[in-house]
């Protein structure tokens, strides 16, 4: 059962965030982990002020218990980050862990969605168990929404997360197009100009090379994120989101779901799939620090 505190109540904070698209990731972000949304708040009646932010002092936000009490998780704008004020006035500052050399950070929704899921499901008590599976065992199928920019940000995420390359069954041509402003979105979310990342279309997978699927399930249905391990050793294909039916189905498909605290709300697919991401990224990386 999860280590939860008691009486823990947590508050996003938006610090100088720009772009009207950001708002309802944000808002979905905090609903998933039952958090609730400020933009000025008073700071005295927080009980424990957390920034998520790169600084020479930041620590794994995996490696972070769950206040008690009232506490503000602070997010800020991607480019300026988190003001020196609000710093100053941080408890603690955490960092998501990230693999890649050129992208340093994710979208501020998916920062948000991965912060407040680790705080809320209290994983530092937790624990994340390590696996016998190796990143570079494993590739990475996203089956984006209609939306050009969720394609692209979750390709930003795969990147940030350590993978070099991606499949993308590309049912809504978000990204193999020849619509310009659909391409202009999904390159721009993508981040293209420092992610190196390469893409091929779905149909390039070999299903001969791999031993399986674990396939992140859009629903609540397999095994909840914080309760997977995959301790079979081989090659994995990591699925994110609705499975092409063309997929050959011999492979085995583990499924699991992330288990957000608010049953009621469905994460938006850029959040899913980074949180599941980062959620493997860190499982490996336990799996190195136990060698």
């Amino acid at each position: 059962m999860a280590n939860r505190i008691k009486n823990s109540q947590l508050i996003l904070v938006k610090d100088n965030i720009q772009g009207e698209w950001n708002i309802p990731l944000l808002e979905n972000a905090a609903a998933m982990s039952n958090a609730e949304v400020a933009e000025e708040p008073d700071w005295e009646q927080f009980n424990t002020v957390i920034v998520c932010e790169y600084t020479k002092r930041a620590e794994n936000i995996y490696h972070t218990p769950a206040p008690a009490g009232k506490t503000a998780v602070v997010v800020g704008n991607e480019m300026d980050g988190v003001s020196k004020d609000i710093l100053k006035r941080a408890d603690k500052v955490v960092k998501i862990p990230m693999s890649s050399k050129t992208l340093t950070s994710v979208n501020v929704g998916v920062a948000s969605a991965i912060c407040l899921y680790v705080l809320s499901k209290n994983i530092a008590r937790n624990g994340v168990p390590s696996s016998n599976i190796k990143q570079n065992d494993t590739d990475v199928l996203i089956s984006p929404p209609d939306d050009p920019a969720e394609a692209g940000s979750m390709l930003r995420s795969v990147a940030a997360f350590g993978w070099s390359k991606a499949y993308t069954y590309d049912e809504y041509k978000s990204w193999f197009s020849d619509d310009r402003n659909r391409i202009l979105l999904s390159r721009a979310a993508a981040r293209r100009d420092n992610n190196p990342i390469k893409i091929f279309e779905y149909e390039k997978i070999k299903a001969e090379r791999y031993k399986g699927v674990v396939h992140c399930s859009s629903g609540r249905l397999g095994v909840p994120l914080t309760r997977f391990r995959l301790q079979d050793k081989g090659r994995y294909l990591l699925g994110i989101g609705d499975l092409p039916e063309t997929l050959p189905r011999v492979l085995p498909v583990h499924t699991v779901y992330v288990d957000t605290v608010n049953k009621k709300i469905a994460p938006a697919f850029r959040h899913m799939g980074s949180i599941f991401l980062s959620y493997i990224s860190e499982m490996v990386e336990m799996r190195r620090k136990a060698k």
